[in-house]
């Protein structure tokens, strides 16, 4: 018999337990700090007297009248075929929902016009040809992500008695929305701003810091640094067996060009030096005299290879193509006469 899980429990117990439930309205979000163009950007924008930084910091937060705490889904795949019957799921994506946040406008709308400048920065890179927003020839340009995204963005869930807490950190997150702040006459009430923010990732309780790399940590393919350039290639030997090969191989794929391009090989303009181009004396007709052995390079060669025919046999063969190409054509004609005939004695009509 299997065990029990229905259970007698003593009051003591439950008010323990229903006791020490954790509570919405002690929460805190904070914006470390930005990127120094980003900040500066916003600074020169607003014409605000006040550090931006140290408002992002600990005035922004403290403003933030509504928050959520970020979750995440998978997206699956089904398998149907492993057990009959019984369809299966695997994730292969994780799946990270934006994230809203709605803040206290102060008198100097001043948080107002940080987001709207954030949003401004992103898509303003017009300005870098010295285009005015007034200008009739304005227009938008995104500015590249690691320019307008941040890795500081956090908030904060703790208790009351500051006892526990539990930190979330947001991955290059960035505004994706403003929502429209209403107005009316009437009853006057706060003025708020909703602000929905994107992220690639978010981290529980990050333990240090972002660490920044300009290379990847994978190790699966060769990679170089965003800031170098791979400039050697690696080639076999000249003269082994592995450069004969490699030789013949490229000879062999531009001979059987089906578009007939004509090809100037010039190795050295992809930075291979010192390249030796084996040769072979082939069989060729001057004009005015007879045939006379001459060097060639061997992908100029067009039947030295085994196998290969003469002129005469090739021309013959390409007339036996086309011959088999209007025998096709005639008898495709033929169906779809027949076809038509058929459809029009049946239906009335050919279609």
């Amino acid at each position: 018999m299997a065990n029990r899980i229905v259970k007698k429990f003593a009051m003591k117990d439950m008010r323990e337990l229903v006791g020490d439930l954790s509570q919405t309205n002690h929460y805190m979000v904070s914006f470390s700090t930005l990127n120094s163009t980003l900040m500066s950007y916003i600074q020169n924008r607003i014409g605000f007297q006040e550090d931006v930084r140290n408002f992002l910091s600990r005035k922004t937060g403290l403003l933030c009248s509504e928050a959520s705490l970020p979750t995440s889904s998978f997206a699956t795949g089904e398998v149907r075929d492993n057990f009959m019957g019984i369809p299966q799921e695997f994730a292969h994506t994780r799946l990270y929902t934006d994230i809203d946040f709605t803040f206290y406008v102060d008198t100097n709308y001043v948080n107002l016009k940080i987001f709207e400048s954030w949003m401004d920065y992103i898509s303003g890179g017009s300005e870098v040809d010295q285009i005015s927003e007034l200008n009739e020839d304005y227009y938008r340009r995104m500015r590249y992500p690691d320019n307008y995204k941040v890795q500081t963005m956090f908030i904060s869930k703790f208790e009351r008695d500051f006892n526990s807490q539990i930190d979330y950190q947001f991955i290059n997150a960035f505004p994706k929305l403003v929502t429209a702040i209403p107005v009316s006459y009437g009853a006057a009430d706060l003025l708020k701003v909703s602000v929905q923010f994107t992220y690639d990732r978010y981290i529980v309780n990050p333990r240090g810091s972002i660490r920044k790399s300009n290379t990847s940590g994978f190790n699966d393919i060769t990679r170089v640094s965003n800031d170098s350039t791979a400039t050697s290639t690696t080639l076999p030997s000249t003269g082994s067996a592995a450069a004969n090969e490699y030789f013949e191989d490229n000879r062999n794929s531009l001979l059987n060009d089906p578009r007939g391009i004509p090809f100037d090989y010039d190795p050295t303009r992809l930075g291979f030096q010192n390249i030796d181009i084996p040769s072979k004396k082939v069989l060729e007709r001057q004009p005015g005299g007879g045939a006379q052995m001459t060097e060639r390079p061997p992908y100029e060669q067009p039947f030295d290879r085994p196998g290969d025919q003469s002129a005469e046999a090739a021309a013959t063969k390409q007339e036996a193509a086309k011959l088999r190409n209007y025998q096709e054509t005639q008898r495709e004609a033929a169906e779809l006469k027949a076809d038509i005939e058929a459809r029009q004695k049946m239906f009335g009509t050919p279609f």
